[in-house]
């Protein structure tokens, strides 16, 4: 990770993700996989099932006709039933509409022949099931009735990129005459619940997560590493006091202005904290992310018109308090403080101006 000396490009900082699970609830974590972890997840949950499974094949991927995961109750060539698990890692709770297409699929190759008619066919979602998808799945016959209703749209054309299934003859009754009361899905708190059951479960969601120091107070003498975004700072005074200030000995006569400086050394010092302990404790990039998103949250206020330079800085630095940060395993270190330092941080590297040439 850079460090703080010298000017920086936010734009060539990697995109930082989350990293240290312990910090993030369970519930939040499962809701930042992509589609290939929701489904390692997903494979892992149904290890714990009791009884257990003879052979469970994941199938996830392009021709895979409606089921990412098989379970089998006995060890193929074998038959016998079989479960389906259909991985969905949407960012919102499932809605009737994030299904028809694939209840399309179970009717169409079920009746062709592709694959048995499963003994259950279960949605797997992080942020599971709508209150109007659940109440739905709780009545298999208006299930099937809406689904009947909405083939046209969401079914005919989209269930093969190059064959189309009209809902007629022996397709029509034979989706008519379905049991859609094996279709359902398992909430979330019950994933969690049997995943605790795991091996896997501490490896992804384990709480123990490192302890931030206490940030150093600001060194008497400003260090090679701050000068510039004190430079700005004096110039921030100068604009407001209509003279110019070009060192601490310009602020003799100002205590307020003296404190000020202090302050802000105290949260740029502070900030700096952040950057060891983001360094020591996370892969490189997020302390370059939490910059990116002060900037990004703070730049318009910066460049707004105001009285003098100091009142742009204190306006800033206010707007960088009251921001919402991207959820991720290490936002929940940062203090006020350090969003202000942020905004000093940003200064220094040139990338806020308090007086406007």
């Amino acid at each position: 990770m850079k460090t703080n000396s010298g000017s920086s490009n936010l734009s060539d900082s990697p995109a930082a993700q989350p990293v240290c699970p312990s910090v993030l609830t369970p519930a939040e974590v499962i809701q930042t996989y992509d589609d290939v972890r929701w489904e390692e997840f997903t494979l892992e949950y149904l290890g714990a099932e009791q009884p257990a499974y003879a052979f469970i094949e994941p199938k996830g991927g392009a021709g895979d006709k409606g089921r990412d995961i098989v379970a089998h109750t006995v060890a193929p060539p074998a038959s016998g039933p079989v479960d389906i698990f259909q991985c969905k890692a949407y960012e919102a709770a499932l809605t009737p509409s994030s299904i028809w297409v694939e209840l399309g699929k179970l009717c169409v190759f079920t009746h062709r022949g592709d694959y048995p008619v499963p003994r259950k066919y279960m949605f797997m979602a992080p942020h599971g099931v709508g209150t109007k998808l659940g109440d739905l799945l709780k009545k298999p016959v208006e299930l099937r009735r809406q689904l009947i209703s909405n083939w046209p749209t969401h079914c005919e054309g989209k269930i093969s990129a190059s064959e189309k299934f009209p809902l007629s003859g022996s397709l029509k009754f034979f989706v008519e005459s379905f049991d859609f009361s094996r279709v359902g899905y398992v909430p979330v708190h019950d994933l969690l619940a049997q995943h605790r059951r795991t091996p896997h479960w501490h490896q992804r969601f384990k709480r123990d997560y490192p302890i931030r120091p206490e940030a150093e107070p600001p060194s008497t003498t400003p260090q090679p590493h701050e000068l510039r975004y004190i430079e700005q700072l004096f110039a921030a005074y100068g604009d407001h006091l209509k003279i110019p200030i070009k060192d601490m000995a310009g602020l003799s006569a100002q205590p307020i202005l003296a404190e000020h400086l202090h302050r802000s050394r105290t949260d740029f010092f502070m900030a700096d904290s952040l950057n060891r302990f983001y360094r020591d404790q996370f892969p490189g990039g997020a302390f370059e992310h939490v910059k990116k998103q002060v900037l990004d949250g703070v730049v318009e206020v910066a460049e707004s018109d105001h009285a003098d330079g100091l009142a742009r800085v204190r306006a800033t630095v206010q707007s960088a308090i009251a921001l919402t940060l991207s959820k991720t395993d290490y936002t929940p270190y940062i203090e006020p403080g350090d969003k202000k330092g942020v905004c000093h941080h940003l200064a220094n590297d040139d990338k806020l101006k308090w007086v406007k040439k």
